[in-house]
């Protein structure tokens, strides 16, 4: 529940669970501060600032490259680690990081979504579930872990029918509800769908799960059986991490730097 639109959401699993963590004045990249000082929440949603959010009209517009960079790396050499089964365990080991795009922010890829005999004739989801909203502008999705297969390509090809059953390569962001979910035992077997079944939404309709084992999206992204892969940094950043806690500095994005809405349709409140 929330006050209203704009307003402070009130709902008990909201209070004890969810926390913005927002820039300041001192530190604009609080993420990292928090992976440097291994304060690393369970899930953490990591939203750029407009400056490097590789939206099409950010100036100067090059800095979502080094963002990400910073983040993986951030991740990858961290000496911090969690308990995991009783057993100890480095963020790299335990951490997966999904980058994908904002679908409304920039340049897409034109190819007919599944399910779309012809314009306006999108289906969506089974049943017509979300046919506005779900399959359209198809936007990269990159998926970083100790456990992701090396060299790999979702899906057999860039056609449509590659989607859909039995192919089930078809990701999209209720995807990314619905690993979190099985990722942190949320998977409710018993109500046969992972979303609330009064009402679910997009992490119960995807259409990238399979049989058991796999019963849980991006399943094809991992090989859990194999050894967790070392962590190679990534380098060749034209800015570093520190750019993005003090990102007015000269050597960074310049004293004109001021902070810009990364989704020009999110309300800045």
């Amino acid at each position: 529940m929330t006050s209203g639109y704009g307003g402070t959401c009130t709902g008990g699993s909201w209070q004890s669970n969810v926390g913005a963590v927002l820039p300041t004045k001192s530190d604009a990249a609080p993420f990292l501060t928090d992976i440097t000082n291994c304060n690393l929440s369970h899930v953490s949603w990591v939203i750029p600032d407009g400056e490097w959010s590789d939206h099409n009209q950010a100036q100067p517009g090059d800095g979502g490259p080094s963002w990400v960079a910073a983040i993986v790396n951030g991740i990858g050499q961290s000496p911090c680690t969690d308990t995991v089964n009783g057993q100890p365990m480095s963020y790299w080991q335990d951490t997966v990081i999904l980058i994908t795009w904002d679908d409304w922010g920039g340049l897409y890829d034109d190819v007919l979504p599944p399910d779309c005999p012809g314009p306006g004739q999108c289906s969506g989801y089974a049943g017509g579930n979300g046919q506005q909203y779900v399959y359209g502008f198809r936007v990269p999705l990159l998926v970083v872990s100790a456990y992701a297969k090396q060299n790999y390509i979702s899906g057999g090809s860039v056609f449509p029918p590659d989607c859909l059953p039995p192919n089930t390569y078809c990701h999209d962001f209720g995807s990314i509800l619905n690993f979190i979910e099985y990722a942190f035992g949320q998977n409710k077997q018993s109500l046969g769908t992972i979303g609330d079944p009064h009402w679910p939404y997009a992490d119960a309709f995807v259409m990238d799960t399979a049989a058991p084992p796999n019963n849980y999206s991006l399943y094809d992204f991992f090989n859990f059986n194999q050894s967790p892969r070392h962590f190679s940094p990534i380098t060749g950043a034209k800015y570093g991490p520190g750019c993005f806690h003090q990102p007015g500095t000269p050597q960074c994005f310049g004293s004109s730097y001021s902070p810009s809405d990364p989704d020009n349709d999110a309300n800045e409140e």
